[in-house]
């Protein structure tokens, strides 16, 4: 089986700072592998070690993203991709999938993609289902685990609001998976002594050829207007039952609203 990881450096949660134009200062704080990326690349292990084939991670960002890659290689990565071009600085999660598209059809298209729901620096949770649409895959979001694995499906658990839902998937597959507190294996002496010895794939849009209006911020339509800090405590909530009152006492909040602002 071919097996694409995707994953990504971000900076640790408390340590985010936003430049000028709301665009994430990623040359401040300190670096990790995304969470959700984290139980990505352990999936894929467990995949692989189920039906063998061959795991690729794919990172995209600065040369400090590179240590991802190394990440992957210690939990059994056998190639290693990096794309890394400063026009690429400011892509939203459209131009982000383009990019990711084009470098994924370039490097064989795979069995199965996983990558994490989400980002820690973002929340978008967007990148994976564009990624699945573009290259005309199956997307399954919210995984916690791959409970069976054949040639040509995936059984898996996802996670829903009110429960856990088991349901399969053929492929080939997009999976995004959740962030996992578990770390059901650790990379043996040998994996990271092998890890360090893998050559790193470096490719920018010199071998991509996109247009500058599919990258960067000329390819993101996506603007960014303001950023406001979420207030942490206790908010006065009433609970109305009847659907009239309900209605009645939203007006009169709106009209309270518009005459404080007048």
């Amino acid at each position: 089986m071919n097996i694409l990881v995707l994953l990504k450096q971000v900076q640790k949660s408390e340590e985010v700072r936003l430049k000028e134009d709301f665009s994430i200062d990623r040359s401040r704080g300190k670096q990790e592998l995304n969470p959700a990326d984290k139980s990505a690349l352990l999936a894929a292990s467990e995949l692989r070690q189920k039906l063998g084939g061959q795991i690729t991670c794919i990172t995209m960002g600065p040369e400090s993203a590179k240590a991802v890659l190394y990440e992957g290689a210690m939990y059994g990565a056998d190639r290693l991709i990096h794309i890394c071009d400063p026009a690429f600085a400011g892509s939203d999660t459209l131009a982000t999938s383009r990019i990711l598209a084009r470098a994924i059809e370039r490097a064989g298209l795979p069995d199965i993609i996983l990558c994490g729901r989400r980002t820690i620096d973002g929340e978008t949770g967007q990148v994976g289902p564009q990624l699945a649409a573009r290259l005309h895959y199956s997307c399954i979001s919210n995984v916690t685990s791959v409970e069976k694995a054949e040639v040509s499906s995936i059984h898996i658990r996802r996670l829903l609001e009110d429960r856990i839902h088991t349901l399969s998937g053929r492929l080939p597959l997009v999976l995004c998976m959740c962030e996992s507190n578990i770390l059901s294996q650790l990379p043996t002496l040998k994996q990271i002594r092998m890890a360090s010895s893998i050559v790193i794939e470096r490719i920018s849009n010199q071998e991509l050829k996109l247009s500058s209006k599919e990258y960067g911020k000329g390819g993101s339509p996506t603007q960014v207007r303001s950023v406001q800090t979420r207030m942490q405590g206790l908010r006065n909530t009433r609970f109305i039952s009847n659907l009239e009152d309900m209605t009645v006492q939203i007006c009169h909040r709106i009209q309270k609203q518009e005459e404080e602002e007048t």
